[in-house]
């Protein structure tokens, strides 16, 4: 019985190994679409423009510009909101701004989870650049849930992967804004989250 036990054992660690050697988990096996003809550059009156990035760009070197928006939304009588987008179909393209945003100047002072519906939980930092506070807010998404942090999300590919479910896309949705902006910045974060779901996955 023992001996059999272990035979047991030993067969679903091999299988595990076997399957850990041959998925792929930075590459998503679903189709691609490109985020950049689908998005929506007015979000009830705010009214968003592409920012413009060199094409010699370092972010080009990781990324085609179909997986990116760079965006800066305005309203009357309200701060800009910035928005970076990202829907790609690979894992290493995906950077929280912790990474990216650090080498634009921003000094990342505190971070915490801030639940702004039920199915969104997102990170909020409070940040400075310049003498001036900025707040971010961002999370990540592959299409059918979202996720506050990296391990969550990685978790949940790992797991679809093993399954083999598909993954629709990787994704982060990273938004800032200057500091008394923050009410607007929650409620355009609710705003993005709802586009992507209703105008994105419904033409997918």
């Amino acid at each position: 019985m023992l001996l059999h036990n272990k035979k047991i054992i030993l067969f679903l660690s091999m299988f595990f190994i076997f399957i850990m050697a041959n998925i792929d988990f930075n590459r998503n096996a679903a189709s691609n679409f490109s985020v950049t003809k689908k998005f929506p550059k007015n979000i009830n009156g705010w009214v968003g423009q592409n920012l413009k990035l060199e094409k010699n760009s370092g972010i080009f070197k990781i990324m085609s510009t179909e997986d990116l928006i760079l965006r800066v939304y305005k309203k009357t009588n309200n701060n800009d909101i910035k928005m970076a987008l990202v829907l790609a179909d690979n894992k290493k393209k995906i950077h929280d701004p912790q990474i990216c945003y650090k080498l634009q100047g921003f000094k990342f002072l505190n971070k915490k989870k801030l639940t702004l519906s039920p199915d969104l939980t997102a990170n909020f930092i409070k940040t400075k650049k310049a003498d001036k506070e900025y707040l971010f807010i961002y999370w990540y998404t592959d299409l059918e849930a979202n996720y506050a942090t990296r391990t969550e999300f990685w978790s949940a590919i790992i797991f679809k992967k093993i399954t083999g479910k598909p993954v629709k896309t990787y994704g982060i949705v990273i938004l800032y804004t200057p500091e008394e902006n923050i009410e607007n910045l929650k409620k355009f974060a609710l705003e993005v989250n709802k586009i992507l779901y209703k105008q994105i996955v419904n033409k997918l």
